[in-house]
C-alpha cells in the first residue's frame, strides 16, 4: 500500500507541533521545580580581604563569615586596631609596625566598630 506525500507531510507536521508543545518550559531532567518559589540567595564565600592602614584611616568592609581581614600598616608610625563595640570576638591588634600586617578571622555574623590608635573615627566591619 502506497501513502501519498501529502499524508506523510501532514503526519510529520502533526508530530513536530505535538513535540514542540511538550517541550515548553520544563526543568531539565533530574531537577525539581516548585512553582512560585524564589531562587535561594547564594551563600557568601569566605575569603581574605586586604586593607591598608594610612594614618588613622581604615575602610568600612562587608565580608562573609569565615573571612580573614588583613590590615597592612602603610604608615611611618606604629599603629593599633581595636574594637569599640562588636557582636562577637573583639579585634585587638596590639602594635603593628610599619610594613607589617595584622590579620583577624571573623567566625560569626555581626557588626564590629573599630578604631585606629584609640581614635575617634569609627570604621565598621559587617560580617554576613
Amino acid at each position: 500500500m502506497r501513502h501519498s506525500p501529502t499524508l506523510a507531510l501532514a503526519l510529520a507536521l502533526v508530530l513536530a507541533v505535538g513535540l514542540s508543545a511538550c517541550a515548553g518550559d520544563a526543568p531539565p531532567a533530574g531537577t525539581v521545580s516548585t512553582p512560585g518559589a524564589e531562587s535561594p540567595t547564594p551563600t557568601p564565600v569566605p575569603t581574605t580581604v586586604r586593607s591598608a592602614i594610612r594614618g588613622s584611616a581604615l575602610e568600612d568592609l562587608d565580608v562573609a563569615v569565615g573571612s580573614t581581614v588583613a590590615w597592612q600598616n602603610q604608615d611611618e608610625g606604629i599603629r593599633t586596631i581595636g574594637t569599640i563595640t562588636s557582636t562577637g570576638e573583639a579585634v585587638e591588634s596590639g602594635e603593628i609596625a610599619p610594613g607589617d600586617t595584622y590579620e583577624h578571622r571573623f567566625r560569626e555574623p555581626g557588626v564590629w566598630d573599630l578604631v585606629v590608635d584609640g581614635g575617634t573615627e569609627i570604621w565598621t566591619i559587617t560580617v554576613r
